[in-house]
């Protein structure tokens, strides 16, 4: 017998609990590790292109369990990553104070003499003239030079990638990869209660924190009668997956993890300039803008669910959920497009309702993604 619910005062508090539960539900049923998961909502529709699925990928998650990619603008790893690599910098004052005046000069003039090789060449070529004629530098010098040889190559790498007729910000693998491997991979299930899925998410990677929740559906107020009534009810979801692939994201020849860790392990001058901007603090501390990047992406294809609410709807509701249904409902949120993606509502004698999901295969979706802070990221710590 459905439950007659009197709503209570709006409040936000019940949707965030209801979020917390079905959090824990997906990394229960999915073998998902709290320590770095992150839920897509919307799950986002990967469009069926290299550039379309490498723009997902090039992106700085939020603190938060619940990201919604369509929400603002996302800072991506590649301006970050840019915006380190123009930071670093070793001048040659500083070689010679760390080799000695008299050793740079003997040392350039060796140099020159073998008619200006490559940067890559220089670290070596230093140790193998240091050795008989300054060997207390050898070391400390053929550092320097392999740090310079480091920040002139990247300089390079990343010119193709900016300006007006940029090259896309590529990764490792493209959109017909991912089929290919969507295609080979074995399916998942996901049942989910919400009166005994635990609550309590304050031993994951965030310590509870939400960026931000939404409601039944996208836009409409967690803090309303309507989502309220929804988050107390008794709810249910049975998804299938058809598919379900874990996606690395490795970017491609624009990044190189041995500037960034260079960065990230040095915050003093060189390879940071006296006044750099941003500031290491700015980009890698407590409240910086690259704290933490995305290490691959839950993709799921061929999606079949059911939703059940107990609560008891009354006309007026019905109607306003049905003419909401086709913009995406809860926990999904997927945007009707024809016959490919339906949501689709119904409600019993009662008022109880039943929400029926489902996506056709071939159209790949990201559930969610595995983040790493920067330091297990750049593997500083263990993850």
């Amino acid at each position: 017998m459905a439950a007659t619910i009197t709503a209570p005062q709006p409040s936000m508090l019940s949707m965030r609990i209801l979020q917390n539960r079905w959090y824990r539900g997906l990394v229960a049923a999915l073998s998902l590790s709290p320590a770095r998961f992150q839920i897509d909502q919307p799950c986002t529709s990967v469009p069926p292109s290299d550039t379309g699925l490498w723009a997902i990928q090039d992106t700085v998650p939020p603190l938060s369990l619940t990201v919604n990619r369509d929400a603002g603008s996302v800072a991506t790893m590649f301006g970050e990553y840019a915006a380190v690599a123009r930071q670093m910098s070793f001048p040659l004052a500083d070689l010679a104070e760390d080799i000695g005046e008299q050793n740079f000069a003997a040392w350039t003039a060796y140099v020159e003499q073998l008619g200006h090789p490559a940067a890559a060449q220089l670290p070596a070529l230093f140790q193998e003239w240091a050795l008989p004629h300054a060997p207390d530098v050898a070391n400390i010098g053929a550092s320097d030079l392999a740090t310079m040889a480091l920040i002139d190559a990247v300089g390079q790498t990343l010119a193709p990638y900016q300006g007006p007729n940029a090259a896309p910000r590529d990764f490792a693998r493209g959109y017909g990869d991912l089929i290919a491997m969507l295609s080979a991979a074995p399916g998942a299930s996901v049942t989910f209660d919400s009166t005994t899925a635990p609550t309590d998410v304050t031993a994951t990677w965030t310590g509870g924190t939400h960026d931000s929740v939404d409601s039944l559906w996208s836009g409409l107020s967690p803090a309303t009668h309507l989502s309220d009534m929804f988050a107390s009810s008794h709810i249910t979801v049975n998804a299938t997956f058809k598919h379900l692939v874990r996606w690395t994201s490795t970017p491609g020849a624009w990044y190189d993890s041995s500037l960034l860790g260079m960065a990230y392990s040095n915050q003093a001058s060189p390879p940071w300039p006296t006044d750099p901007n941003p500031t290491w603090n700015a980009l890698f501390g407590s409240s910086g803008s690259l704290q933490r990047l995305l290490a691959s992406l839950l993709v799921i294809d061929g999606l079949q669910a059911t939703v059940t609410s107990n609560a008891t709807y009354q006309a007026a509701d019905q109607q306003m959920i049905a003419d909401h249904a086709a913009a995406g409902l809860w926990p999904f949120y997927l945007q009707a497009t024809g016959t490919r993606v339906t949501t689709t509502v119904s409600f019993d004698a009662a008022g109880t309702m039943t929400i029926a999901i489902a996506a056709e295969p071939n159209q790949p979706l990201i559930l969610g993604g595995d983040v790493l802070g920067i330091a297990q990221y750049l593997g500083r710590s263990p993850a």
